[in-house]
């Protein structure tokens, strides 16, 4: 079973893609030497990020604690 308009498909975008990957290269190349050279930069904007993030969901959970209930006499 062949899947022809996958492969009519495939074979026009490949050129794009394969125009967008050599361009994409150098820039790729110089991240990951930056990243060799200056670990600790990258470590810094990493933990930046995750305190961002952590911020953001605490945040959330704060302007829903006035939607939580949580009944304190289940006994009664």
């Amino acid at each position: 079973m062949k899947f022809t308009a996958l492969d009519r498909l495939m074979a026009q975008t490949k050129p794009t893609a394969t125009s967008a990957i050599d361009k994409a290269k150098p820039y790729a190349s110089k991240a990951w030497n930056y990243a060799k050279e200056n670990p600790g930069d990258v470590l810094l904007g990493l933990l930046t990020f995750s305190a961002l993030d952590i911020a953001d969901s605490l945040d959330g959970i704060e302007e829903m604690d006035g939607y939580l209930f949580i009944d304190q006499d289940r006994g009664a």
